[in-house]
């Protein structure tokens, strides 16, 4: 039980960092905000079919 406190650090990095927002969610904002919001939306179907695939 002496590993529990290691794992729970670990989980919690982890959280952190999907939490975080990435270069995926800077190209949506930037083409929402100076493009459209149609070309936001376009970004972000294309990230999650990527993702996906």
């Amino acid at each position: 039980m002496e590993y529990v406190p290691y794992l729970l650090t670990a989980y919690a990095i982890f959280a952190m960092a999907v939490m975080s927002p990435g270069p995926n969610f800077l190209a949506v904002t930037s083409a929402s905000m100076t493009v459209s919001r149609r070309a936001g939306l376009g970004i972000a179907l294309g990230i999650g079919t990527g993702t996906i695939c």
